[in-house]
């Protein structure tokens, strides 16, 4: 079936270990508003991911979704959006929408494995292990508004983050993504990562970066990018830069900052 103007408000999902809530197929108008997800907490992070507890899955084929003011814990994965496949409208989602969200001591804070387009604004992201947002490989469009990403990877060692390339901020794989007025903070490997020149466009400004073990890990021969008017202080390694030939193929390439 489908689904229309759905408000869910006020709910409190407590001690769950697979999902919190999940629209199942295509839809439009889906609203969580002041809601709490908290899921099974175990130390070992083996037993969490055999869990695989996800606070809200969106499967496919919604659109205009919004969650409001809501906090999440203890998730494996606190929002996880996929393009639907089995029993699951076999689409990507179309537009999500992410406001002023708490997400804290999830393996994974938010994410996006569609080509949908999502904004993200004002959240607050603390104590993540792998990374508070991650984005795979199905080129979606991502906005990143204010927002503080706070201690990626607490407990673990830089060594360790660096080597795994986990404990990040907002881990970036494709499609096209702005991270605008952001705070990075303690984040125990890359504050904005991305890892392989598969990303089509990157703005990144008006950011501030501190105490982190990298402020940003930028492969980006092949991508339109622009980072400007950022601050660093005090991380233990300067921004890497992968660019050998920039601008590269007529590829815009605009670097302002005193992050390099």
């Amino acid at each position: 079936g489908t689904f229309e103007s759905v408000l869910v408000t006020d709910v409190y999902m407590y001690n769950f270990r697979e999902l919190g809530l999940r629209a199942a197929y295509k839809g439009f108008l889906l609203r969580v508003d002041r809601c709490r997800f908290v899921a099974v907490f175990n130390n070992l992070t083996s037993t969490r991911l055999s869990d695989n507890s996800v606070g809200i899955f969106l499967t496919g084929g919604a659109s205009s979704v919004h969650v409001l003011v809501s906090d999440f814990y203890y998730c494996v994965r606190s929002i996880l959006t996929q393009i639907g496949s089995g029993p699951y409208f076999p689409a990507s989602n179309n537009d999500l929408h992410f406001t002023q969200l708490t997400i804290s001591f999830s393996v994974r804070g938010i994410s996006i494995e569609d080509s949908c387009y999502v904004s993200i604004n004002n959240c607050y992201f603390e104590n993540n292990d792998n990374e508070a947002i991650l984005v795979t490989f199905n080129s979606p469009r991502v906005q990143i508004t204010g927002g503080q990403f706070r201690s990626s990877g607490n407990g673990m060692t830089n060594s360790y983050c660096s080597a795994n390339g986990v404990c990040s901020g907002v881990t970036v794989h494709s499609g096209e993504f702005s991270v605008v007025g952001a705070i990075f903070e303690n984040n125990k490997g890359r504050a904005i990562y991305i890892p392989s020149a598969t990303v089509t466009s990157a703005t990144l400004s008006g950011n501030t970066f501190i105490a982190n073990y990298m402020p940003m890990y930028l492969r980006v021969t092949n991508t339109y990018i622009s980072v400007m008017g950022n601050m660093c202080r005090a991380n233990v390694l300067q921004t890497y830069l992968d660019s050998p030939t920039y601008p590269s193929s007529g590829l815009s390439n605009t670097f302002n900052t005193n992050c390099f």
